[in-house]
């Protein structure tokens, strides 16, 4: 990190409006014939003024560059003991852009039950913060919360949290998952909408938040009962998609989650859809995988999925031997092969990291693998936009991708380079675009469908990794 040479810059605008003021006099005449008639003097005639034009309000849709500012400041105090904590860490929760939730959850505080946190949504242009109690005053928070939002024109985007109620008399304590949505242009929450959780007393559970669509948000619920995938609608309307022995697994889909059956010895992974629970993909296992000897069995992975364009899937992206590109209807197709052929022909066959760098505007998706630049598009079509011997001669650092324009944002030795998507140079930058976000929901990874937000989320950061700025673009490098 002490490579990084980083500065910060401000954007400020200003509408100004202007408005004019005529002023009208009125001259009264009269005549007689006993009295002389005086002639007025000519007086050359005014010229009306040309009216001020008002300058409308700019409409905050139309934003192209938006500074992110943290969240406000969440103090609190246990005995002697006084803590305080700032949320700046911009992140994508699908459709928007969001802090963490910083909480208040020890109910030693006088500030039990508050929360901080602020949201950008890039349909509205509006921005969110807010700081204030959710938790009543017989609960208490138990667990981090966490924004959700959908993909659809009109953004729905909730704050959902978990709370233990307070045992009262005969009646025993309880947990329950709340979910309020947020108002962008009050900058309020409306009103709690309580999802399943059926963790009545006892060892409390954990939620998650999940993949969501244009019009739903989902919320993965483990607890003493089971597991289950809630979907709230953009109306506020529960529903309970799916209940069983299953454990969730990451996916990157838009409108899509997977999961791995945990009730069955030969159970299958499958990706299903949040509106309807219908399956989309299933894992597929076979025998004697001719291109791993080392392996009795191969087994098409259905989790890391991302959508390359509609009904076409790239998931497994985490390993190698486990990329898989999947046509719905179609035998899946394992891409190892096609990636080793671009690469050196010393390059190892055994397990290799891929990492996720980012998805493009165009649905494809940037993989760092094997010290090399990939790009993989439906066809399924794998070009290398940096190859082993420079990637290794620079040093590079693959920081992500610009969704939009297509660039590749690199640190090297002694530079931050920006490299075009035909492999070129294009300049430098201190700030660097973010795709996946490592949530603190255990190993569940995030990230936004690019094709759904068309929007950019840029981060700068000190020597000591602390972001000093915030932007969101739409696309581009931030000015």
């Amino acid at each position: 990190m002490a490579r990084r040479t980083l500065t910060r810059r401000d954007a400020v605008g200003a509408a100004l409006a202007a408005g004019s003021m005529l002023l009208a006099g009125c001259a009264g005449k009269g005549s007689s014939p006993a009295v002389k008639q005086v002639q007025p003097e000519e007086v050359e005639p005014v010229e009306p003024a040309e009216p001020i034009e008002q300058t409308a309000e700019p409409d905050p849709a139309d934003w192209t560059q938006v500074e992110l500012d943290p969240a406000p400041t969440l103090s609190w105090t246990v005995g002697t003991s006084d803590n305080s904590v700032t949320p700046n860490d911009w992140h994508w929760e699908d459709g928007v852009l969001a802090t963490s939730v910083a909480a208040v959850m020890d109910a030693r505080a006088d500030e039990a039950g508050q929360v901080s946190f602020a949201s950008f949504d890039p349909v509205s242009g509006l921005s969110f913060s807010f700081a204030g109690a959710v938790a009543q005053a017989n609960e208490e928070i138990i667990e981090e919360p966490f924004v959700t939002s959908t993909y659809g024109a009109e953004r729905a985007a909730w704050l959902v949290y978990r709370v233990r109620q307070e045992a009262d008399g005969l009646d025993p304590e309880s947990t329950h998952i709340y979910a309020q949505r947020l108002d962008y242009a009050s900058g309020g929450l409306g009103d709690r909408v309580e999802l399943p959780d059926g963790d009545l007393h006892g060892s409390f559970g954990t939620s998650y938040r999940l993949a969501s669509s244009a019009t739903r948000v989902g919320v993965y619920v483990e607890n003493d009962a089971g597991t289950s995938v809630i979907s709230l609608a953009s109306d506020g309307t529960v529903e309970t998609v799916q209940t069983g022995g299953f454990s969730l697994l990451t996916s990157f889909a838009a409108g899509a989650y997977a999961h791995t059956k945990l009730d069955e010895r030969e159970g299958r992974d499958q990706l299903r859809s949040l509106d309807d629970g219908s399956v989309l993909l299933e894992s597929r296992r076979v025998d004697d995988y001719e291109d791993t000897p080392n392996m009795s069995s191969y087994t098409y992975m259905v989790d890391e999925a991302m959508r390359l364009s509609d009904g076409v899937f790239l998931t497994g992206a985490g390993d190698l031997d486990t990329i898989t590109y999947y046509v719905q209807g179609s035998e899946p197709v394992a891409l190892a092969d096609q990636i080793m052929a671009l690469m050196p022909e010393d390059s190892p066959r055994g397990y290799t990291n891929a990492q996720f760098m980012g998805q493009l505007l165009d649905g494809s998706v940037i993989l760092s693998i094997m010290r090399s630049v990939i790009r993989v598009s439906a066809g399924p079509t794998i070009e290398c936009l940096l190859e082993r011997e420079r990637f290794d001669a620079l040093e590079a650092v693959v920081m992500g991708a610009d969704a939009v324009t297509g660039d590749i944002y690199l640190q090297t030795t002694d530079e931050n380079v920006i490299m075009s998507p035909a492999g070129e140079d294009a300049g430098r930058w201190s700030l660097y675009p973010v795709s996946a976000h490592a949530s603190s929901y255990g190993s569940v990874y995030t990230t936004n469908d690019t094709s759904q937000t068309k929007a950019v989320l840029w981060l700068e950061r000190n020597d000591d990794d602390e972001v000093t700025r915030a932007v969101v673009t739409r696309g581009g490098q931030p000015t």
